[in-house]
C-alpha cells in the first residue's frame, strides 16, 4: 500500500466522522422537537485496493443515514393512541351528563320530584279557609319539575349537537391529513429514489410520521410502508392513502328519527367507514350511545311521569266541577281506533264514569262510557268519533270534535257540572282530558296552562267522588307505587335506575380511559427509548467520533512526515 493510499484511507475516515458528527449535532438540536426520530449513521468498510496478492482496505465510508425506529412498536403506539382518544371522549361525555344531572345538589331532579309530591301531600294539611295557596304551590312545583326535565333534555341535546359538529370538523381534518401524507409520500419516494437500504429522508419522514400520528388519533388505521418508501393507509379494509393516491371521506346525513344523524362514508363509493377506535369513533359513540342513550332514558322517565300521573289526576276534580273541557292531545283521524289514532299514550280496553251534577239540586247522575279496543262485542274498535257520540248522548252534556282533532265537552245548562272517575282504560290521560302534565316526553313536557296562577288553583284536581283530598292522597302515593307499565317499579325507582346506570357507566368509562392511558404511556416510553434523542448517548457518540477524528488527523501527520522524508531523499 502506498503512502497516497494511506492518505486516501485517512480522507475517507475524516469524511465519515464529519458526517457522523453532523448527524449527532442534528439529533442534539432536535432533542426537544416534537415527534423527531433519532437518526443514526450506518458505516461500512470502504472498497478494498488490491496490491499484488493482497486486498488492502481503504478505511470507512458512510453507507446510509437512517431513522432509529421500531415500526411494529410505532403501529402499536398509534393503535393505543386511537383507543385512548376514543375512551377519553366517552369518559368526558359521561362526566358532562353527570354534571348536567346535578345529583346530590339542591337543584337536582330528585329534589324536584320530592318537592312536587311533597307539595301535593301538604295540600291536605292546608286550612279550609285558604285552599288556593297550597294548591298553587303544588302547581308551581309541577311547573318547576317539568321545566327542569326540559332543561336537562335541551342541554343534553346541545351536547349531542356539539359532538355532531366536532365529527364534521374532524372529517375535514382527516381529509387534510390524508392529502399531506400523500404529498409526503411523493416527496419521500423522489428523495430516496426508491432504492432499498438507502438513506432515509429523515426530516420528511419525521414530518410525515407526525401527520400519521395525528391521523391515527382521529381514526383507527392500518399502516404499511411500501418498498418505495410511501405509505399505504387502510380504514376498515378500504384504502385511504396508497403512496401517491388518496380518497376523501365525507358525512352522510340521515334524518330518520327527527334528529340529524351523520355517519362517515367514502365520498367516491358511499361505503360506510367501520371505525373501532379513534377520536371520531369516540365522538360518534358519545353522541349515539352515551348522550342519546341517556336522553332515551330521560324521555322514558318523562313519559311515565306524564302518563301515570295523568291517569290518577284525571279521575279527580277541583273545588268545583267542569262546565267545559277540551282535550290537550289531538288525533290524526277521528274515525281511527283510539289505539291507532296517533296518540303518544295509547289507551287500553276499559271504561270510565262520567258524573253529571246539577248544582241546584245536588243530584249526581253517573254514566259509564265504554272504550272497546278489543272488538269483542263484534263492533269496530272505539274511535274518537264513537267516544264523542257516547258523551253527546249523556243528558246535559254536548260533545264535539274540532278541525284539529280535539274533543270538547260542554255543559248544556248553566247549572250543570261534570267530573270523571274510575277510568280503567287510560283514555282520559291519553287524550289529555282533565290532565295536569302535557307533552309527549322530556323535550316538551309541560303543565296544563288552565291551572296556572293562584286564581286558577282551585281547578287543581285534588278531590275524588266529592271527597276533598282523596285524589291528593292517591297522587302523593304514586311516587312510590309499583306500576304495571314499569314491571312493578315506581316512578322513583325508574329515576334511580337512570341515575345509577349513568353513574356505573361513568365509573367504567373512567377506568377504561385510565387503563388505556397508562398502556399508551408505557408504549410511548418504550418508543422513546428507541427513537427518542438521549443526550447522554449522543455525547458518548460525539466523544467517540472526536477521538477517531483526532487519531486520523495524527495518522495523516505521520504519513505527511514520511512523504516529506521521501521527497527529501
Amino acid at each position: 500500500m502506498s503512502l497516497f493510499g494511506s492518505l486516501q484511507t485517512a480522507s475517507n475516515t475524516l469524511q465519515a466522522m464529519q458526517i457522523g458528527l453532523q448527524v449527532v449535532g442534528n439529533n442534539i438540536a432536535n432533542a426537544n422537537t416534537e415527534g423527531f426520530i433519532r437518526e443514526q449513521v450506518n458505516y461500512a468498510p470502504a472498497p478494498v485496493q488490491r496490491r499484488g496478492g493482497l486486498n488492502i482496505g481503504l478505511g470507512v465510508v458512510v453507507d446510509s443515514i437512517t431513522q432509529k425506529i421500531d415500526d411494529f412498536l410505532g403501529n402499536q403506539l398509534r393503535d393505543a393512541s386511537a383507543d385512548r382518544a376514543a375512551a377519553d371522549i366517552q369518559n368526558e361525555a359521561y362526566k358532562d351528563l353527570e354534571a348536567l344531572l346535578g345529583e346530590l345538589t339542591n337543584n337536582d331532579l330528585s329534589t324536584g320530584l320530592t318537592k312536587f309530591f311533597g307539595a301535593i301531600e301538604n295540600t291536605n294539611n292546608a286550612t279550609a279557609g285558604d285552599p288556593y295557596s297550597s294548591r298553587n304551590l303544588a302547581v308551581l312545583e309541577g311547573e318547576r319539575l317539568a321545566g327542569e326535565i326540559r332543561r336537562i333534555d335541551q342541554r343534553a341535546k346541545a351536547l349531542r349537537d356539539n359532538y355532531d359538529n366536532e365529527i364534521a370538523t374532524s372529517v375535514g381534518q382527516v381529509n387534510q391529513l390524508a392529502l399531506e401524507i400523500q404529498q409526503f409520500n411523493i416527496r419521500i419516494t423522489q428523495t430516496e429514489a426508491g432504492s432499498v437500504g438507502s438513506s432515509d429522508a429523515g426530516a420528511l419522514r419525521t414530518q410525515r410520521n407526525n401527520k400519521l400520528n395525528a391521523l391515527a388519533d382521529l381514526i383507527d388505521a392500518t399502516v404499511v410502508e411500501q418498498p418505495s418508501g410511501g405509505l399505504s393507509i387502510a380504514v376498515g379494509g378500504e384504502f385511504l392513502v396508497f403512496e401517491g393516491q388518496r380518497r376523501e371521506i365525507s358525512l352522510e346525513v340521515a334524518d330518520g328519527t327527527g334528529e340529524a344523524e351523520s355517519r362517515l362514508v367514502f365520498t367516491d363509493s358511499g361505503k360506510r367507514l367501520d371505525l373501532a377506535s379513534g377520536r371520531i369513533y369516540g365522538l360518534t359513540q358519545s353522541r349515539d350511545t352515551v348522550v342519546d342513550g341517556f336522553r332515551d332514558q330521560l324521555d322514558g322517565f318523562a313519559k311515565s311521569l306524564i302518563n301515570e300521573f295523568n291517569k290518577v289526576y284525571s279521575q279527580g276534580q277541583g273545588l268545583v266541577g267542569f262546565d267545559t273541557l277540551t282535550t290537550q292531545e289531538a288525533v290524526l283521524d277521528p274515525n281511527a281506533a283510539l289505539d291507532a289514532a296517533g296518540l303518544t299514550f295509547s289507551p287500553t280496553n276499559g271504561e270510565f264514569r262520567l258524573d253529571v251534577a246539577n248544582t241546584n239540586t245536588g243530584v249526581i247522575t253517573p254514566t259509564w262510557i265504554t272504550i272497546d279496543l278489543l272488538g269483542t262485542s263484534g263492533d269496530p274498535k272505539t274511535t274518537l268519533a264513537d267516544l264523542a257520540e257516547q258523551l253527546d248522548n249523556v243528558t246535559g252534556i254536548s260533545a264535539s270534535i274540532n278541525v284539529n282533532g280535539r274533543l270538547t265537552l260542554a255543559s248544556e245548562t248553566s247549572d250543570t257540572r261534570f267530573t270523571f272517575a274510575e277510568d280503567t282504560s287510560g283514555v282520559l290521560a291519553s287524550l289529555g282530558l282533565n290532565s295536569f302534565f302535557t307533552g309527549s316526553g322530556s323535550s316538551n313536557i309541560g303543565t296544563n296552562r288552565e291551572l296556572s296562577g293562584i286564581a286558577n288553583a282551585g281547578k287543581f284536581a285534588l278531590s275524588r267522588d266529592g271527597v276533598e283530598g282523596r285524589n291528593a292522597i292517591a297522587l302523593a302515593a304514586l311516587a312510590d307505587q309499583p306500576l304495571a307499565s314499569l314491571d312493578g317499579a315506581s316512578i322513583y325507582d325508574q329515576y334511580d335506575q337512570m341515575v345509577n346506570e349513568l353513574s356505573q357507566r361513568s365509573t367504567v368509562a373512567g377506568s377504561i380511559a385510565d387503563g388505556l392511558g397508562a398502556f399508551e404511556s408505557t408504549l410511548e416510553s418504550e418508543f422513546q427509548s428507541i427513537s427518542g434523542v438521549n443526550i447522554d448517548e449522543e455525547a458518548i457518540d460525539m466523544i467517540s467520533l472526536q477521538r477517531i477524528y483526532q487519531a486520523t488527523a495524527r495518522y495523516i501527520s505521520v504519513v505527511q512526515a514520511m512523504l516529506d522524508a521521501l521527497v527529501a531523499i
